[in-house]
């Protein structure tokens, strides 16, 4: 399962080419939360802005030709222990307001793909290196954007 970050380092061409290749020829999965995060980042981005256009377009093709047999959805459970681990790491860790709220996606992500028996790509080493020390049967992939 791939994390929001990954969508945006293939758009800034910032994806290094193992990570492609490997993208390339592993079966993704892509969680409703990530793709939640990327809408979000469709409607903030500025109308009058050069570089909308070209944006909003990656966006867009990315969201509209995920396939929906391939998406998970946090459920119950994920929801709680993503809770939790949030609210453990924020307290811990003194994250910011808006550090909370994205830290609480991140946790959604990897309780969705650890209940789904996925692992999962990232780019995000901090926050998901904590979590990971909470919930050690997750399985998550990390590389550097080039």
């Amino acid at each position: 399962m791939i994390d929001t970050c990954v969508y945006i380092d293939a758009a800034r061409g910032k994806m290094p080419a193992e990570v492609t290749a490997f993208v390339a020829t592993s079966q993704i999965h892509h969680c409703s939360m990530c793709l939640g995060e990327l809408a979000f980042a469709l409607g903030r981005l500025d109308p009058q802005d050069a570089r909308t256009q070209e944006q909003a377009g990656f966006i867009a093709d990315v969201i509209m030709h995920v396939p929906g047999h391939r998406v998970v959805e946090p459920d119950d459970e994920a929801f709680i222990e993503a809770g939790m681990a949030a609210g453990i790491l924020a307290r811990t860790q003194n994250y910011t307001h808006d550090g909370r709220r994205k830290l609480l996606n991140d946790a959604l992500a990897l309780m969705t793909a650890r209940k789904c028996g996925l692992v999962l790509l990232t780019a995000n080493i901090v926050d998901f290196d904590l979590l990971t020390q909470l919930r050690t049967d997750a399985q998550v992939i990390y590389y550097r954007p080039n």
